[in-house]
């Protein structure tokens, strides 16, 4: 799951992104918050992924919390939600993931999830040791963590990528390999935003 929090002053709009956020089922919206001191502080305690912040807001702009979120986490991405266009070269100064004019469509979101599923490390596939894994194609396949338990897998497909990189291990199979060998059923767009899905869900298992 990628875990969100939402900022913005007016509860419309929150709503709004609430509404919109919660129809990808990748999307965890852990805080909704009208206030940047309250959003600081939520992020002292919990690690979030992205931050979708609006730039006008009392106390505090946007770009000035963006800065204070990001000094709490260093690797949290932000996503600028505003009615404003004139902010955009600050907001990417600071390195945001996106800048989005109110209001945002769902299109939107599903670009913005692809463009933080892109930004994640890349999986080496020599850091899944073969000597902790087996495959069995009459079976099923089982992955060994450290501690020699099973590793639960949270979907079929994960297993199944993970199975995929250890048969390929040292060799260069490009992404849209690994989509047309696993997701031939759908179209480019469909089945490369799966692989991202997919392997940001395997990155968290090992």
């Amino acid at each position: 799951m990628i875990r969100v929090i939402c900022l913005d002053d007016e509860v419309l709009n929150l709503k709004y992104l609430k509404n919109i956020l919660s129809r990808n089922q990748e999307i965890e919206i852990l805080g909704l918050f009208t206030e940047p001191l309250k959003a600081i502080e939520f992020i002292q305690s919990h690690r979030v992924d992205i931050a979708f912040l609006d730039i006008e807001l009392p106390d505090m702009n946007g770009l000035e919390c963006a800065v204070r979120i990001q000094d709490l986490q260093e690797d949290i991405e932000i996503v600028f939600v505003t009615a404003y266009s004139y902010y955009a070269i600050d907001a990417f100064n600071l390195h945001a993931l996106h800048y989005l004019l109110k209001p945002i469509k769902y299109d939107q979101v599903v670009q913005i999830l692809n463009y933080f599923y892109r930004k994640q490390p890349k999986i080496v596939v020599n850091e899944v040791s073969q000597n902790n894994a087996y495959v069995t194609f009459f079976g099923k396949f089982s992955l060994l963590n450290s501690m020699k338990e099973e590793i639960k897998w949270p979907t079929k497909k994960t297993a199944e990528l993970c199975a995929y990189f250890i048969l390929h291990a040292n060799q260069k199979v490009s992404k849209y390999q690994i989509c047309e060998d696993l997701w031939q059923d759908y179209d480019e767009e469909k089945s490369s935003q799966n692989f991202h899905i997919t392997l940001y869900r395997l990155r968290n298992l090992i």
